[in-house]
């Protein structure tokens, strides 16, 4: 019995582990399933999962060169007409070293004229000031906004795979008929995406129909 209570204590620690992973993804999923409805929320791995049953690699709109359907084009028309804020993604970024993706406001709240204006420097000590303030920025980070990056997963041949190389193990199957994402992290830290749309065989699959809407 002894042998038996010291056993279950080394394993629970992975127990709670998982439940609490499963806890926080739960927590996306239904934060998610409000703010956007008619639209399904998957993790990383759920869509890592789909790749694996069709055949597909996981990579950027950008990349694909294959042929979309008019009726899943006015999809992602749609989508960002009724959410224009995810047109973009806002990043904080440190010369290079390093790169998070932040929120629409810690973004704005950056934007603020936080130092000494240049002109505004009229004696010896702001002007030291505004000088230190330069010199600080250099190790400050700078923040962006760019196109939000859509992901697709798609077959390998509609890819552009120049300056990539595929990662994982990808079943040969020939089904051209890609699912449209849209990267979406929770703040607890639980990576995803929302599907915006998809066509072909996988448009039925239960990890990509919406529930929601059923």
């Amino acid at each position: 019995m002894q042998n038996l209570k010291i056993f279950t204590c080394l394993i629970n620690p992975n127990v709670k582990q998982k439940r609490k992973q499963q806890e926080k993804i739960s927590e996306a999923v239904s934060h998610f399933r409000v703010e956007y409805p008619n639209y399904k929320y998957i993790t990383v791995e759920i869509a890592e999962k789909i790749c694996h049953k069709y055949g597909l690699v996981l990579g950027t709109v950008a990349m694909f060169k294959g042929f979309v359907p008019q009726k899943n084009l006015e999809d992602i028309s749609k989508f960002f007409l009724q959410y224009p804020k995810d047109s973009f993604v806002y990043t904080k970024n440190y010369r290079g070293l390093s790169s998070s993706i932040i929120s629409e406001e810690e973004y704005l709240e950056a934007q603020k004229p936080k130092f000494v204006k240049e002109g505004d420097a009229k004696d010896v000590s702001t002007a030291l000031q505004y000088a230190a303030q330069i010199q600080q920025s250099m190790y400050h980070p700078y923040y962006g906004k760019e196109k939000m990056p859509l992901a697709i997963c798609a077959p390998l041949k509609d890819m552009e795979t120049k300056g990539y190389k595929v990662q994982g193990v990808r079943l040969v199957q020939d089904i051209p008929d890609p699912v449209v994402l849209l990267p979406k992290n929770h703040k607890n830290g639980v990576e995803g995406y929302l599907i915006i749309t998809a066509w072909g065989d996988e448009a039925s699959d239960p990890l990509v129909i919406n529930e929601n809407q059923n």
